[in-house]
């Protein structure tokens, strides 16, 4: 298999893998959002926490998301 077709399949497999993280940054969000909030001036609350590693997970879905793009566009 040349090189061409390895990056085109790794390529797509990017894009299904940010595809997936949408999902479950959403039911992730939903179940957070049922939690009832410890201590609202706690910085850090399990709430919160929770909360700023879904937000993690929508940022990797959109940071795979583009560098597959810009790499096709580089070709």
């Amino acid at each position: 298999m040349n090189d061409e077709i390895k990056l085109h399949q790794a390529l797509g497999e990017m894009k299904r893998t940010a595809e997936q993280l949408y999902p479950l940054f959403n039911a992730i969000n939903d179940e957070i959002d049922k939690l009832k909030e410890e201590d609202p001036n706690d910085p850090l609350t399990t709430k919160k926490t929770l909360k700023y590693l879904s937000k993690s997970i929508l940022e990797l879905g959109g940071n795979l998301e583009d560098q597959a793009k810009f790499i096709e566009k580089e070709q």
